[in-house]
């Protein structure tokens, strides 16, 4: 509630959520992803959404977002 009253994720919560693997999970173990498959990303939005969080910018980070900066990125 208080995030939606203040409309911004804290930082705390995305570094949380990097240190438990649930951020960019697809990424190559050299730079610090779990090198998982898709299907790990996929559980991650089902369960986040289970709950109700209304986290779908997790999953637009994860899948969308991501891939491009790994494929493109220099």
């Amino acid at each position: 509630e208080k995030w939606e009253e203040d409309r911004i994720i804290p930082r705390e919560f995305w570094r949380k959520m990097g240190e438990q693997g649930f951020l960019c999970p697809d990424i190559d173990e050299k730079y610090g992803g779990s090198n998982v498959d898709w299907g790990f990303s996929v559980i991650i939005n089902e369960e986040l959404e289970r709950v109700g969080s209304g986290m779908v910018g997790i999953g637009l980070h994860n899948d969308i977002v991501v891939p491009y900066i790994t494929a493109y990125g220099t």
